[in-house]
């Protein structure tokens, strides 16, 4: 197995359990709506809590990603390396995110990175890879208006403090107002403004020394107005990029198609090696022990014949009967060994004649009900027959039974195998048994296993498998 094959494998056993946890998480999202800022702006407590400086620590950290973004792609290998930027990018913005109370997780597939190349390529064809590159350009843009926003915000905070120190130092403001030319905030006499060309829009209050307080009761109302509206620009950042990250449901649909697909060539790839084991042992190491058995066979009628000579050739006799003997039993072993890797009679007529094969092979009385009147596709067959087989061998081993039954049969387009034994129980899917791998090579083609087998009594072990 190549390294591109290796790295899809690990592709395919991270992702098919990302993609399978995703419904689960999408459940629990509905146990209780997530406390985003958009609820909290609307609650009349918003100002006594935290979110605010949320809100503002978030500008903040927004309005250095324009900067920064530039400032590393501004040369055209820097170009090429923004799908990595975005992806390092988004793992702060999905922290970010949570914090504003969105609920979002790393949409990309896992894999291994003992080969960056592999590791880049792969990510550069990946959808998620290039939202989050949609998800950087716009906080490009959001961040330069966060900027904007802050420095015009304390622009006005600092010109009111300001104007309050110079207020208490002595200083006046007469006559001023908002004129058509802009701010005058300079004396100017009424003869003055009668000669120039500019309109009074808005007359303000003369300011001296006695009302210092005018400014700072306008930057206490700032600050209130400033919380709002950098929460509300913090709010719309967060929702625009969680719209942006989130995944699509075409995009579950196409992923689950390939990891099934990919899954499912993985599968036949095993079930190809462990049909070459089988003919190698049927083949190669069955055939020298049969010659072997045949040599020793002839050894034996010599000794035999030579058995009046002397003691010498009886315990030749007896050595060589010893050795057949032992070799007889290896045979056995290696015939049920090869059987149990894939029995010749499943690939030839199918799953209900290698499940009466099974029972009849087996010590304890097994009965067999097979109600599936056509061939089920060979992988399902295949998974189907190892299910059985490892149940029946548990059962054997472990559980003391005196009677085991089969039964398998399809209903709404899913093959349901069960075997069941009358032992003591105590049989888990986690216990380092057999039974553990077969869950996940279950699992590989959408289907299910499960055991029940209290302490003291009957075990009972249930696959669902879709049959299509």
């Amino acid at each position: 197995m190549n390294m591109t094959q290796t790295l899809s494998s690990d592709v395919d056993a991270a992702g098919a359990a990302s993609v399978a946890q995703t419904g689960a998480r999408r459940l629990d999202s509905w146990e209780e709506p997530p406390t985003t800022l958009w609820r909290q702006l609307r609650s009349p407590l918003f100002l006594l809590t935290k979110a605010p400086w949320i809100a503002l620590l978030h500008l903040v950290i927004l309005s250095v990603v324009p900067g920064v973004a530039v400032a590393i792609t501004s040369t055209i290998v820097g170009i090429l390396f923004l799908p990595l930027l975005a992806i390092g990018y988004a793992v702060f913005e999905r922290w970010r995110l949570t914090q504003l109370g969105y609920s979002t997780r790393d949409n990309h597939v896992a894999m291994n990175r003992n080969n960056l190349w592999e590791w880049a390529k792969f990510r550069y064809q990946e959808t998620a890879t290039w939202r989050e590159v949609g998800a950087l350009l716009v906080a490009i843009i959001l961040g330069s208006v966060a900027g904007l926003v802050l420095t015009f915000e304390i622009i006005l905070f600092v010109l009111a403090i300001g104007t309050m120190i110079w207020l208490i130092n002595g200083g006046t403001l007469t006559s001023w107002g908002i004129y058509s030319n802009g701010l005058e905030s300079w004396q100017i006499t009424q003869a003055e403004f009668a000669r120039s060309n500019e309109k009074l829009l808005l007359a303000l209050p003369d300011l001296h020394q006695g009302t210092w307080w005018i400014p700072l009761l306008a930057a206490l109302v700032m600050l209130p107005i400033f919380a709002y509206i950098n929460g509300i620009l913090a709010a719309a950042s967060g929702s625009l990029s969680h719209v942006i990250l989130q995944p699509r449901p075409e995009e579950y649909e196409k992923q689950l198609a390939r990891l099934s697909a990919s899954r499912s060539t993985i599968v036949d790839s095993f079930e190809s090696e462990r049909r070459r084991i089988e003919r190698d042992l049927h083949d190669g190491v069955q055939q020298e022990l049969v010659n072997i058995n045949l040599r020793l066979g002839l050894a034996e009628m010599e000794a035999k014949r030579l058995g009046q000579e002397g003691a010498n050739a009886t315990l030749i006799q007896e050595q060589v009967a010893g050795a057949r003997e032992q070799l007889a039993h290896a045979l056995e072993t290696l015939r049920n060994t090869v059987r149990g890797i894939y029995p010749a009679v499943l690939e030839t007529h199918g799953l209900g004649a290698a499940l009466e094969e099974l029972s009849r092979n087996t010590l304890t009385p097994v009965y067999v009900s097979y109600l599936v009147n056509e061939r089920l596709a060979p992988e399902v067959e295949r998974t189907a027959y190892y299910v059985a087989s490892e149940g029946v061998a548990n059962a054997l081993k472990h559980s003391g039974a005196h009677e085991i039954k089969l039964e398998a049969y399809t209903a709404r387009s899913m093959l349901v195998l069960t075997v069941e034994d009358n032992g003591t129980g105590g049989a888990s899917l986690a216990g380092g048994s057999g039974l553990a791998g077969l869950t996940e090579r279950v699992a590989a083609l959408g289907g299910q296993l499960t055991v029940f087998s209290p302490a003291g009594g009957p075990t009972r072990l249930r696959m669902e498998l879709p049959s299509l």
